[in-house]
């Protein structure tokens, strides 16, 4: 085993290659059945008045906890990762599942008229039209966006503990960095919630596209204590997880174990986010939003 000082960055790289090639197969086999499941499970359930129910939505969420459940699991025993992790970073990534696949979809029907102005800065491109699949890829993008900003400043500062071979910091930091990010993100997720200035600021290259706003205002308006309580907990278990991760990365000298539990995270996040491009071009179909277009002619 390399010693915990002497691993160096390039080291690292050449180790992930090895780690990434034996979790490819797993991992390739739960994007293929979660796309599986996002694709036949609204077709099979079917809509009710004109909209997923319930059961639909939650049948959706729950077949992703599932499946993302079992990969962490075999990701686990292949690369020898200790319990503890597999369980904190599965409750992560199961809440960001109820939030993609069961909240902001329920949030998104609940509206019950979008008014789409045409002729929009850049046209269809620029317009939040909840029938436009473009519309998907992009806020897809941004949700990615958010959340690897948060579980990546978690994992950065703990990677950095790890390599310089130090110990993560008493108990009452660990509470008082943990309650300073949960602050920020509340903070971040209410100015969303109530637009204005703050707003613009925030998402500004969202805002001059011309759908930023009114996608986070329809989510948050018509589900935004769920989705922030939702997106609270969900970054609590990221901060444990990678805490975690990077002790047991000093206690076993095991320098790629915090990288390797941080990027088969960020590999989940990213296929949740490929799933629900699917998933929600699929509800439009079956079910598509109702909407007035007028010219701004």
């Amino acid at each position: 085993m390399v010693k915990l000082k002497q691993f160096t960055k390039q080291n690292l790289r050449q180790e992930l290659k090895v780690v990434f090639g034996k979790i490819s197969t797993p991992l390739m086999l739960f994007g293929l059945a979660s796309l599986a499941l996002a694709v036949m499970t609204p077709i099979v359930i079917g809509v009710s008045g004109q909209r997923p129910t319930l059961f639909l939505t939650a049948a959706v969420g729950v077949g992703i906890i599932i499946l993302s459940a079992l990969f962490i699991k075999a990701a686990s025993r292949i690369l020898h990762l200790r319990a503890a992790w597999a369980i904190l970073i599965t409750f992560f990534l199961s809440t960001i599942a109820v939030i993609n696949f069961v909240l902001i979809p329920d949030a998104m029907y609940s509206k019950a008229v979008y008014r789409i102005e045409e002729g929009a800065f850049l046209g269809k491109i620029g317009t939040f039209d909840p029938n436009n699949i473009f519309t998907y890829i992009f806020i897809s993008i941004i949700m990615l966006a958010i959340y690897l900003f948060v579980f990546g400043l978690y994992y950065l500062f703990y990677r950095a503990k790890v390599m310089k071979v130090q110990s993560p910091p008493g108990e009452r930091k660990h509470r008082s960095a943990m309650v300073t990010g949960v602050a920020i993100v509340v903070i971040v997720l209410l100015l969303i919630s109530f637009g204005g200035g703050s707003l613009l600021l925030l998402i500004l290259p969202l805002s001059l596209l011309g759908f930023g706003a009114e996608y986070f205002n329809t989510i948050f308006w018509n589900g935004g204590l769920a989705i922030l309580i939702a997106f609270v907990v969900a970054m609590i278990f990221a901060y444990d997880s990678i805490q975690k991760s990077a002790r047991d990365s000093i206690e076993l000298k095991r320098p790629t174990l915090i990288v390797a539990c941080a990027w088969i995270a960020f590999s989940v996040l990213l296929m949740y986010q490929i799933v629900w491009i699917v998933y929600m071009t699929v509800l439009l179909t079956i079910a598509p939003f109702k909407v007035i277009y007028f010219s701004s002619k």
